[in-house]
């Protein structure tokens, strides 16, 4: 999918490396309490083994957006393939999920995000809680090594728009086993590879001033016609 441009809108770009913005992933089992917010990967995994099951989140700053008539998460794709000595591209599906505006806990912290501590985590390798997130999708990591993703659709639109604290949390979560399989998407302390980002096309709002210029000039126009046709 892809954004639509809008003559009613203009495209604005978030990334995690913005303002309050964040990323890391997640770790379970005997890893639980363990921090990897200062890595260059954002790993997805999933197991029947929660020692081996990873998860993603994103953090976005949307101060400077107003409402969303479009919107966009874009990853770039690191690595997707068997894993070991297993080089061969695999194709993954990957959900979404949104922590629920004003959850406890939606301003985590980088350097101190964990499995055990995570927002939104039932605490087991079941992932994410319905009753705090927000299910908003999926997508399909191509069989190709590498490349960029997009997710798109109106579902995330509408959680962007019910965001009341400019903070909004995205959650990844690997659909289906082979834990040992690798999906990797860059972070923003990669040193090539491009951030987290959310491109929005924001509807753009006429400022008072301009649109009662834009009303005082039409009556002007007006009264030239009615004038012209006394």
């Amino acid at each position: 999918p892809s954004l639509t441009g809008n003559i009613d809108g203009i495209l604005k770009t978030v990334t995690t490396g913005m303002g309050q913005g964040a990323d890391a992933y997640v770790r379970g089992g005997t890893n639980g309490g363990n921090n990897y917010g200062n890595s260059q990967n954002l790993v997805v995994k999933h197991s029947s083994n929660s020692s081996f099951t990873r998860h993603a989140y994103l953090k976005f700053d949307l101060s400077d957006i107003g409402e969303a008539l479009h919107a966009g998460l874009t990853l770039d794709v690191l690595s997707n393939n068997g894993g070991g000595n297993d080089p061969t591209p695999k194709v993954f599906t990957v959900e979404v999920f949104g922590l629920n505006d004003g959850e406890s806990g939606e301003n985590w912290a980088e350097g101190t995000i964990d499995y055990n501590n995570a927002p939104g985590h039932l605490g087991s390798n079941n992932g994410m809680d319905p009753s705090t997130t927000t299910f908003l999708g999926s997508f399909v990591v191509e069989d190709n090594p590498g490349g960029r993703v997009i997710f798109a659709n109106e579902d995330l639109i509408d959680f962007l728009n019910a965001d009341t604290n400019d903070l909004v949390t995205l959650m990844l979560r690997r659909n289906g086993g082979n834990g040992g399989y690798n999906l990797v998407f860059a972070s923003d302390e990669h040193g090539s590879a491009q951030a987290p980002r959310l491109d929005i096309v924001e509807r753009i709002v006429p400022e008072p001033a301009t649109a009662t210029l834009a009303l005082l000039g039409l009556g002007a126009l007006a009264r030239r016609r009615r004038r012209s046709l006394a």
